[in-house]
C-alpha cells in the first residue's frame, strides 16, 4: 500500500509540475520580451538625453537681448576699452559675456585687446547690452545655462 501511495504522490507531483510549466512558460516569454523592450526604451532615452544636452549648449540668448533702433546703433561708439568697461559694469567674466553674445571667451579677449573688431551683428548686441542692467543680464544667463 505504501508503494502505491508513493507512486500516486510522485505522479501528482509530475502532473502538477507539467501544468504549472504550461502556465508559466508563456509568461516567461512575455517577461523576456518586456525586458528587451525596456532595454531598448532605455537606450532611446539615453540617446535623447545626450541630444538635449548637446542642444542646450547651442542655445543662444538672441531672443532676450532687445535690439535698439538702427540710428542709435550708427551713432554709438564702440572701442575695445568700452567693451571692457561694459563687461566690468555688468560684472561678467569674459566667458559669460561671450555666452551672452554667442561667442567664445577668446573672442571677447580679442575685442578688448583691440586685436579684432566685433562683426556688425555682435556690435549691435554689444551696443544693445548698454541699456540692460546687471539683474536683467543675470536672469538671461540663468535661463540658458546648460543642465548637466
Amino acid at each position: 500500500m505504501l508503494n502505491i501511495q508513493k507512486a500516486m504522490n510522485e505522479m501528482m507531483i509530475r502532473v502538477a509540475k507539467r501544468e504549472a510549466n504550461a502556465k508559466v512558460r508563456p509568461l516567461e516569454k512575455k517577461i523576456k520580451e518586456l525586458k528587451l523592450a525596456g532595454r531598448q526604451m532605455q537606450k532611446i532615452i539615453d540617446r535623447q538625453q545626450k541630444e538635449i544636452i548637446a542642444l542646450s549648449k547651442n542655445i543662444t540668448t538672441d531672443d532676450k537681448i532687445q535690439i535698439i533702433p538702427t540710428e542709435a546703433i550708427e551713432k554709438a561708439r564702440l572701442s575695445p576699452k568700452l567693451i571692457a568697461v561694459l563687461r566690468k559694469k555688468l560684472k561678467l567674466s569674459r566667458k559669460y559675456f561671450g555666452k551672452l553674445l554667442g561667442v567664445a571667451s577668446n573672442t571677447v579677449f580679442m575685442w578688448e585687446s583691440g586685436r579684432s573688431k566685433p562683426r556688425n551683428a555682435y556690435r549691435i548686441k554689444i551696443i544693445s547690452l548698454r541699456t540692460m542692467g546687471k539683474r536683467k543680464v543675470r536672469e538671461i544667463l540663468k535661463e540658458y545655462k546648460p543642465q548637466a
